[in-house]
């Protein structure tokens, strides 16, 4: 009497199991490279839009005097509530000085900074083209650790002077910096040396 015996041996099932491994973990990986894209673009368009929105108003209006995020909404601004890393947004005057009251102000031109950001969305940040924000009324931008924000503020008033010697934090300016736009992945990586999802980016325009 013959016995037909019909399955998969443990051989073939490990086979099957690696295969699969295989293809999850590229699933991932590409994933992985999507969603980072999609924050990128998404960042482009919410900063498009601010920009156009704020800069529109600004080349009729003597300041940027009392802006906040609630006055550039009114603008018609589509202001979220965070930015697309999941940070925090604040679109406000450019502020180069905090002492004095924070009367040393650079009122006729304004910021918009993602904070709350990881040093791997710092990074995608800093090194981004933002060809479609780069309009005539843009002037640099920077990236750096939370508490080098007032310090990336003054170096986009005084002409971008790159990444200092204590680090943490890298400017560049349109109109030509020691530091290239985009910003290269390297000075990137060194400028968003922090932790914990305490990094910052700003956009500087008039």
């Amino acid at each position: 009497m013959n016995i037909c015996e019909t399955g998969r041996s443990m051989i073939e099932m490990l086979g099957v199991l690696a295969i699969v491994g295989v293809l999850s973990v590229g699933g991932m990986a590409g994933y992985s490279k999507m969603m980072s894209q999609y924050r990128i673009n998404a960042s482009l368009e919410q900063v498009g839009v601010i920009a156009s929105k704020v800069s529109a108003y600004g080349a009729a209006a003597d300041s940027y005097e009392g802006l906040s995020n609630v006055t550039a909404k009114k603008l018609g601004a589509q202001i979220a509530d965070t930015n697309p890393y999941d940070g925090g947004i604040t679109v406000k005057p450019s502020f180069i000085d905090k002492s004095n009251n924070g009367n040393n102000a650079d009122t006729q031109a304004y910021v918009i900074i993602f904070s709350g950001l990881t040093e791997e969305a710092c990074v995608a940040l800093g090194s981004s083209a933002w060809s479609n924000v780069r309009n005539s009324s843009f002037i640099g931008l920077g990236a750096g650790a939370d508490s080098k924000t007032d310090t990336i503020e003054k170096g986009l008033y005084i002409g971008c002077p790159g990444v200092l010697s204590e680090g943490n934090y890298a400017t560049a300016c349109s109109g030509g910096s020691a530091v290239d736009l985009p910003m290269d992945p390297g000075t990137a990586s060194l400028a968003c040396n922090c932790s914990n999802s305490n990094c910052v980016f700003m956009m500087k325009f008039f």
